[in-house]
């Protein structure tokens, strides 16, 4: 499976490990006070989802953003971003999303 590529996140947000493909799960920092954030994940093939702490699924084309996901007020919440190409086995990241503490 291809995978994700790169994920951009709203300015004032931090991701660690740096996207790669092969990192299936990571920390994100939401700027102090977000009350909601996008994800636009970019891959080079396959379906994207993406799939919220509540278990909304929005399919999401490379390179687009998601819709508005509402942030958790001092807390962390975990998104997965699902990218499954035609006849292989999905490839799900995992993304712990929160604000400083």
């Amino acid at each position: 499976v291809t995978g994700v590529q790169t994920c951009a996140l709203p300015i004032s947000s931090a991701i660690t490990p740096a996207a790669a493909q092969a990192i299936l799960e990571y920390n994100v920092t939401l700027a102090a006070g977000s009350t909601t954030y996008y994800i636009t994940p970019i891959a080079v093939a396959g379906v994207i989802k993406v799939i919220d702490s509540l278990g909304a699924e929005q399919t999401v084309i490379s390179g687009a953003n998601s819709t508005a996901i509402t942030a958790t007020a001092n807390g962390v919440q975990t998104v997965y971003i699902s990218v499954k190409e035609t006849g292989k086995v999905a490839k799900i990241y995992t993304l712990h999303v929160g604000e400083p503490v």
